[in-house]
Order: structure tokens, then C-alpha cells, then sequence
């Protein structure tokens, strides 16, 4: 739990979600296209990427519990920098990104929370690039395993994971293979079984 909500807040919200929908591959926002909702994702994996120049560029993954849209949109109505797509078939609710600003200009509670869902994925963002933006191939691909859940590992194509490790796929392919040779890489860890 990010900050305690009362069921007056909660209900609150909840006359503002909508169920949503989406089939593996179908797209929640579009870069270069201004987003109008926040999602709150309940079943299914989701990525962010980037297209520059013809190449895919992962930024991150969601999967549930996780609440997702364009910074870009939501903070200054600007084109998103960013797709977001299901990587299987999603559902959750979605929300006016006006009607969360009007939330949160109107309710402490949910003003509160947002400041601390806030500093959350500042700290993500700061972990990540601490666990994965430094080190060789191999480092990036075990903070990785670490850093997720097994299942999670396993509903990720690996060119998306190799995307986001900043490697190619042949290289995450040697890494991945030298590990499953070798246990003895991990320094010693156990890692949940993946499809390695």
C-alpha cells in the first residue's frame, strides 16, 4: 500500500473508472499522440518503448498493481514520448487524467497518495538505474532477475528484456547460457527457475 485511503476516497474513485480491455499486442497509448487516461492495470504485462529511427527502445515494464500513462501528457498535454502496449492481454480500469487532477486538487487523502506513488517511482527509477545502468552484460541480466518476479521474467519476450538491458538479444543469449552452464556466476544466489 502506497498511503492509506478512506472508503469515502475510495468510492470517490471508483465512480470515476472504467473497465478496460486490451489484447496482447494492442496499444493503451500511442507516442506522438496526447493521452487522455491513467490505467490502473489488474491482470496482464504491459510495455513502454520508444521508437527512434525504426528501433524499439524498452523503457520499462508493468504488470498488476501497477498504475501507467504518459508524464508527457498527464503534466503538460504534450504528445506521448512513449507507446505503452500489452505484452498479453491486459485488463484494469482507466481514468480521465482530469478527473485524477481534480481528485487530487479537491481530496488531502488523495493528494497525499499521489505525493507518496510519486516518490515510489522515484526511487524505482533511481534503483534501476543503480542496479541496472552500470556493470557488463551479465551484472544487468542477474540485478534484473533479482529486481523481478520469475513470472514476470518468463511473460517477457527477451528482445524486450535485452531492449531494456541496453544489450542485443544475442548477447542477452550467450549471458543467459553461460549462467545456465555455470550456477556458480550467480555468486553463490538462487534465482527462482526461468526458461534459461
Amino acid at each position: 500500500m502506497v498511503h492509506p485511503i478512506s472508503d469515502d476516497a475510495i468510492e470517490e474513485l471508483k465512480a470515476l473508472l472504467v473497465p478496460f480491455n486490451v489484447e496482447k499486442g494492442g496499444q493503451l497509448i500511442a507516442q506522438g499522440v496526447v493521452a487522455r487516461d491513467l490505467f490502473i492495470i489488474l491482470e496482464g504485462s504491459l510495455r513502454c518503448y520508444t521508437l527512434v529511427d525504426g528501433i524499439e527502445y524498452t523503457r520499462w515494464f508493468a504488470t498488476p498493481g501497477d498504475v501507467v500513462t504518459s508524464m508527457f501528457s498527464y503534466c503538460h498535454n504534450l504528445p506521448a514520448s512513449s507507446t505503452i502496449a500489452a505484452l498479453s492481454n491486459a485488463h484494469g480500469y482507466s481514468i480521465r487524467i482530469e478527473d485524477v487532477k481534480r481528485l487530487i486538487s479537491t481530496n488531502s487523502e488523495w493528494a497525499q497518495w499521489s505525493i507518496k506513488y510519486i516518490m515510489e517511482g522515484l526511487f524505482i527509477l533511481e534503483r534501476r538505474q543503480t542496479l541496472l545502468g552500470y556493470g557488463d552484460a551479465q551484472s544487468r541480466y542477474l540485478n534484473f532477475l533479482r529486481a523481478r518476479s520469475v513470472e514476470t521474467v518468463n511473460n517477457i519476450p527477451l528482445q524486450y528484456i535485452a531492449s531494456y538491458l541496453g544489450m542485443t538479444p544475442q548477447t542477452l543469449s550467450r549471458v543467459r547460457r553461460r549462467i545456465a552452464r555455470d550456477p556458480n556466476l550467480c555468486n553463490g544466489e538462487e534465482f527462482p527457475e526461468t526458461d534459461l
